[in-house]
């Protein structure tokens, strides 16, 4: 079957869908277990055909540079960290270093190895960040996806380190903020409907302010499920563009 970008994704976008209705019709997952097994059984599908029929292209991956969190205090709490050369030092400079954070699961990246290095406390994920500014904020609790956002309400600042980011895989062109591709079925518009933040930094992406973080926010939570097509349609281009 040959067929040109447009038509590819189309296709992709509509046996995508089916997919996800069959498996909801089949009634044998509660909500949690259902949200999961759709979005692993659209992305399954959606990564092999698009190997298949684009073996050339690239799959992009979500692992991008994290930005700086520029804190006012004089202590430092570093979010999901990267070791690369000179993020301890600019820490470091920033105040005295008071713990690291690291807010999803299955993303250790070095936050582990850092905190040793600082000799701080290693925080996976917590319930709550004692003797900082911040909120805890509980995002998204499946199996295999556990992910805490963090809220400081002085600067009105939220920490988001995956289910929605900047990025152009999140955004697909629309809009300041978008919703994690395998969340747009079921977006976590209850856990972060009621934040209207001045500064929202992602770990994919950079950081947004003003109107962009509290309307791109918004938006990407209400438009997420029913923008989900776009997502099939927009891939092949942002494929393309990581190349």
């Amino acid at each position: 079957m040959s067929m040109n970008d447009a038509e590819l994704a189309a296709h992709l976008a509509e046996v995508a869908g089916k997919l996800l209705i069959e498996v909801r019709a089949s009634g044998m997952l509660s909500l949690k277990a259902l949200g999961k097994a759709g979005d692993a059984t659209a992305n399954q599908f959606l990564v092999h055909a698009l190997r298949e029929q684009r073996p050339d292209d690239g799959l992009l991956s979500e692992e991008e540079k994290d930005n700086p969190v520029r804190l006012e205090k004089s202590r430092v709490w570093i979010v999901d960290p990267v070791d690369s050369p000179g993020v301890v030092d600019r820490a470091q400079g920033l105040g005295d270093v008071a713990a690291v954070v690291q807010l999803l699961d299955r993303h250790n990246r070095d936050c582990k190895a850092i905190a040793a290095r600082l000799g701080v406390p290693h925080l996976t994920v917590p319930d709550a960040v004692p003797g900082s500014p911040f909120e805890v904020v509980r995002v998204v609790h499946w199996p295999k996806w556990a992910e805490n956002g963090l809220w400081w309400p002085a600067q009105r600042a939220l920490v988001i380190p995956e289910a929605v980011g900047t990025a152009p895989l999140f955004t697909l062109g629309k809009g300041p903020v978008g919703v994690h591709a395998m969340l747009r079925p079921v977006p976590p518009r209850k856990a972060l409907r009621g934040f209207a933040p001045e500064h929202l930094l992602v770990g994919h992406g950079p950081t947004v302010e003003g109107d962009a973080a509290r309307d791109g926010l918004r938006r990407a939570l209400d438009g997420a499920r029913r923008d989900l097509p776009r997502l099939f349609v927009e891939l092949p281009k942002v494929l393309r563009s990581a190349r």
